[in-house]
């Protein structure tokens, strides 16, 4: 397999919200700030349980066991084609497009921001970042239905992606 890309990406996000961007559930990532990245983009999950509870009450098919799996991976990954200020979240909404959730997930530490492998954490992320470049090469996601992206979209006021 050849070596992932140099402009390669990973942004870490709590669950479920990590896992509803790789299934096309969430076309937009709320930050605070604004970003200039383009392009493609790991999807990471942070350690944090946070709003784990979710999962259970809104996503009863995903199995406890497959939650705890996710806990700080590598899950999936989306293109980031747009950072839009949406006043009605009073948030910067990073565009997820073309999202896919894999087979397995690949353990690894994450960071602040869109983030490369860097400082104490740079060989084991650079793994990751192999270990899901691989994956990607040998297709080894699953995408979303179509239907479900376009119907999240009109849901968050999107217009219809023609990447579909």
């Amino acid at each position: 397999m050849s070596e992932y890309p140099e402009t390669l990406r990973a942004i870490s996000i709590i669950n479920p919200f990590a896992w509803e961007i790789c299934t096309g559930q969430k076309p937009l990532e709320f930050r605070s700030w604004d970003t200039q990245h383009r392009g493609l983009t790991l999807i990471h999950t942070s350690s944090s349980r946070k709003f784990e509870g979710d999962f259970t009450e809104f996503y009863p098919e995903v199995s406890k066991t497959t939650i705890a799996s996710m806990r700080g991976a590598i899950i999936g990954f989306a293109t980031v084609t747009d950072s839009v200020w949406r006043e009605e979240d009073n948030a910067f909404g990073h565009r997820m497009m073309l999202p896919a959730l894999f087979s397995k997930p690949v353990l690894c530490s994450g960071a602040l921001n869109y983030w490369k492998p860097q400082g104490k954490q740079q060989e084991q992320q650079s793994i990751a970042f192999q270990a899901a470049w691989n994956a990607i090469q040998a297709e080894e996601f699953e995408k979303p239905h179509p239907d479900v992206i376009a119907s999240c979209e009109l849901d968050y006021d999107l217009e219809l992606s023609e990447l579909l």
